[in-house]
């Protein structure tokens, strides 16, 4: 989980920032075979709330705001 405050001490012609709160998730699973050789299968969530999320420092956060909800799954296979 990522937890950023809200952004109001700026300096002039400077916008203020919400405050936002990201919440990940990882999972993983390995085999190995032999000592050499390995299976690894990962599920990933970034995002789950979907919620908006703007970089404080990004010269384009009023136009890009960060990524939403991400969920994905890596195979991995080590030999």
């Amino acid at each position: 989980m990522k937890d950023v405050e809200q952004q109001k001490n700026v300096a002039l012609g400077e916008s203020t920032t919400d405050g936002f709160t990201l919440v990940n998730a990882d999972a993983s699973w390995s085999y190995g075979f032999t000592d050499s050789t390995r299976f690894t299968l990962s599920a990933f969530a970034r995002n789950l709330t979907d919620e908006v999320g703007r970089n404080h420092a990004s010269f384009v956060k009023a136009q890009v705001p960060l990524p939403g909800r991400n969920v994905g799954v890596r195979l991995r296979f080590d030999f």
